[in-house]
């Protein structure tokens, strides 16, 4: 049960990251360099968290397989985001 909870803690940390990742990329092509760093921060933060708790547990396949999706997860929402609400104003 612990191991449940921690590769959705992976996966879930990972998606969010990589969300903001891509929302603050836009943001810092459009100028808008205070919001950007912002969400920089915000972002780092999750990601060292993660990445923590990772490197100091023995890392096994199904881990890589939750960290990987979260990824793959957070560029599309990202993605999706952008496209949705960031672009239209």
């Amino acid at each position: 049960m612990k191991e449940l909870f921690f590769c959705i803690f992976i996966f879930l940390g990972r998606t969010i990251d990589v969300s903001i990742g891509s929302i603050r990329v836009v943001f810092l092509v459009k100028g808008k360099s205070l919001l950007a760093s912002f969400f920089a921060f915000i972002e780092i933060i999750i990601w060292f968290i993660v990445i923590q708790k990772v490197i100091l547990s023995k890392v096994n396949f199904i881990e890589l397989i939750c960290y990987a999706s979260g990824y793959s997860l957070g560029t599309f929402i990202g993605s999706y985001i952008n496209k949705r609400y960031v672009q239209k104003k």
